[in-house]
């Protein structure tokens, strides 16, 4: 299995720079629940996470 965020923004894994859970605007957090096959992650094309104001709409 392969962390596509971090594969996606040559990142080593757990110095990620993009946040991906926001318990509150002041405090984000990385975290890595984005696995894929090897296989899978070589046809990766595009990640897009999103900021806090468009996921706290939801």
């Amino acid at each position: 299995m392969k962390d596509i965020i971090s594969k996606h923004y040559k990142q080593t894994q757990g110095a990620e720079e993009h946040p991906t859970l926001y318990l509150s605007r002041n405090r984000p957090y990385h975290i890595d629940y984005c696995y894929v096959s090897a296989d899978m992650a070589e046809k990766l094309e595009s990640v897009e996470i999103g900021d806090f104001d468009f996921w706290a709409k939801i």
